[in-house]
C-alpha cells in the first residue's frame, strides 16, 4: 500500500513538473514550432517529446501547427464533392480549413480525381487554376454533371523567374516566390556603359546571380539595359 502511493504521488510531481515547464516555456515566449502525431517539441527545449504524455491521458496529437514552412508539394486535398451544384476545391476555402498548410502564394497546382487520373483525361470542363484552386460545375458539363470526385495539391517550393531572359538589351526583373514572400530583383546601370544583369541560376534558385556586362560598341547603360539610342537628359 505504501508503495502504490508513493508511485501515485511521484506519477502526479511528474506531471505537475511538466505542466511549469509549459506554462513557463509560454510566458518566455517560446513559440510552439511543431505538432504531429508522435511528438510535441518547443523552440529551446530540443528533442522534448511528450507522445508518451499524450498517451497517458489517451489522446494523440494531431495536425500541423501554422508555423510550420511548406518547402515542396502539399498534401492532396479533397473538401468537396460533385453531389450538390459542383466540386469546390477552392484555394480561399482550403486555407481557411488547413490553416498552416497551405503557403500564401503557391507557384504551381495539380488537379486528379480522387483515383488519381489527371483532370484533363477525364473530358470534363474543370478549371485547375494555381490562384484559385479547382472547380467541377455540373452545369457545364455535357450531360449536365461531374462524374468525378477532384482532389488537388499545390507546390510551395522556391522558385526564381528572369522576365527577360538573360538579355542584357531588356531590363528585366528577376523574381524569387518562396511561396511566401516574392523578392524582386531588377537590372540596373553600374555605369554608362555597363549593366548589372540579373539571372537565375536554375528555376528553383534560391537567390538571384548579378552579373555585370559591358554594353556593345555604340551602346550605353540606359535605365537598366544596353540602348543604342541616345539618352535623353
Amino acid at each position: 500500500m505504501v508503495a502504490k502511493k508513493s508511485l501515485m504521488i511521484l506519477s502526479i510531481s511528474l506531471i505537475l513538473l511538466v505542466s511549469l515547464s509549459f506554462v513557463s516555456a509560454e510566458s518566455f515566449g517560446m513559440r510552439q514550432t511543431s505538432l504531429n502525431s508522435n511528438s510535441l517539441s518547443y523552440n529551446g527545449f530540443p528533442g522534448l517529446e511528450l507522445s508518451w504524455f499524450s498517451n497517458l491521458f489517451g489522446g494523440k496529437s494531431t495536425g500541423s501547427a501554422s508555423g510550420d514552412l511548406i518547402t515542396e508539394w502539399t498534401q492532396w486535398f479533397d473538401r468537396d464533392n460533385p453531389s450538390g451544384s459542383a466540386d469546390w476545391e477552392s484555394l480561399v476555402d482550403l486555407k481557411k480549413e488547413n490553416p498552416g498548410k497551405i503557403c500564401d502564394s503557391p507557384t504551381n497546382i495539380e488537379c486528379q480525381t480522387t483515383a488519381g487520373l489527371d483532370y484533363t483525361a477525364t473530358k470534363e470542363v474543370v478549371v485547375c487554376d494555381v490562384t484559385k484552386g479547382a472547380m467541377c460545375v455540373n452545369a457545364q458539363q455535357p450531360d449536365g454533371t461531374c462524374n468525378y470526385d477532384y482532389k488537388v495539391r499545390f507546390y510551395c517550393g522556391t522558385t526564381c523567374s528572369d522576365s527577360d531572359g538573360n538579355n542584357i538589351v531588356n531590363q528585366g526583373i528577376v523574381t524569387i516566390n518562396d511561396g511566401f514572400t516574392l523578392t524582386p530583383s531588377e537590372d540596373s546601370c553600374v555605369s554608362s556603359s555597363t549593366v548589372t544583369e540579373y539571372t537565375c541560376s536554375s528555376s528553383t534558385a534560391l537567390q538571384s546571380t548579378a552579373t555585370n556586362s559591358p554594353c556593345s560598341s555604340g551602346e550605353s547603360c540606359q535605365n537598366g539595359l544596353c540602348s543604342s539610342c541616345q539618352p535623353n537628359y
